[in-house]
């Protein structure tokens, strides 16, 4: 082998080693920030807080007295969880999957934690989040949850398994908790979506909005979209969407879509 050319394939090792090299570093990074809501799971899921702390953690800056009436025991200890991050303001779990994580919105930037985990560590998985446009209380009509297509399955990346029609109907019942009560809410659609920031084009403080909303999912043709039927859903009803992308449609989301069905406390 000529000089010119031993120095070229010597050259041409050291980017494929650079190459591995910064790959695995990436993922291993990508582990590690993800590796965070695992641990807070198994702190805070199961240990009921005492009664005091449990009906004391308030939204910030407000300043909510709950009597002894009103009072809710939580499952999610969200006094730890504000301890990590004071922006964390619920916990999301669809029962019978991976989905179990909390809740969080930003007082300030709506792009923020797209990249940041609730730790404030940028990069991926993220967060699980919504936009400072839908109320903490999850009185709106639409609430849009969003959260990253993990290719592990983590985050929001397991939603894809919302396709089969059967794994829809056993796995229906998303929960959302909050140190003041527990929505339950039941799946009745998912879908292949455009990409438009659903808060935006359709209007949760009109009516024509909501319906607008409505009727666009349930018109829906796609072969990977399924709507139920069998629970009526207003444009009277609080819904929660769940958003995430779709690898190699970038200009298309993945929506799973369920109804208010039961509540506890507030």
């Amino acid at each position: 082998m000529s000089p010119v050319r031993r120095i070229v394939f010597l050259l041409a090792l050291m980017v494929m080693a650079m190459g591995a090299g910064y790959i695995t570093y990436y993922f291993a990074s990508q582990a590690e920030r993800g590796a965070v809501y695992s641990e807070i799971r198994s702190l805070v899921i199961d240990e009921r807080p005492d009664q005091d702390m449990a009906s004391t953690v308030d939204e910030p800056g407000s300043e909510v007295i709950i009597s002894e009436e009103e009072k809710y025991i939580s499952p999610i200890d969200f006094a730890s969880l504000r301890k990590i991050n004071d922006e964390i303001y619920a916990w999301i779990e669809i029962e019978g999957t991976d989905i179990s994580y909390p809740l969080v919105q930003s007082l300030t930037d709506d792009s923020y934690y797209l990249d940041h985990t609730i730790e404030g560590k940028q990069g991926y998985p993220g967060s699980i989040y919504t936009l400072m446009v839908n109320s903490r209380s999850f009185t709106d009509f639409n609430t849009v949850i969003y959260g990253h297509n993990m290719k592990n399955g983590t985050m929001f990346g397991s939603l894809k398994r919302y396709r089969d029609e059967n794994y829809l109907k056993e796995h229906r019942t998303l929960r959302i908790y909050t140190p003041y009560g527990e929505k339950t809410y039941t799946v009745f659609a998912a879908v292949v979506f455009d990409n438009r920031l659903l808060t935006d084009a359709f209007s949760n403080g009109e009516e024509s909005g909501r319906n607008a909303f409505l009727k666009e999912i349930k018109a829906v043709r796609d072969l990977d979209s399924i709507v139920l039927d069998d629970i009526p859903v207003t444009s009277d009803d609080r819904i929660i969407t769940l958003s995430t992308c779709i690898s190699g449609k970038p200009r298309n989301r993945y929506l799973v879509i369920a109804v208010l069905t039961d509540e506890k406390g507030r």
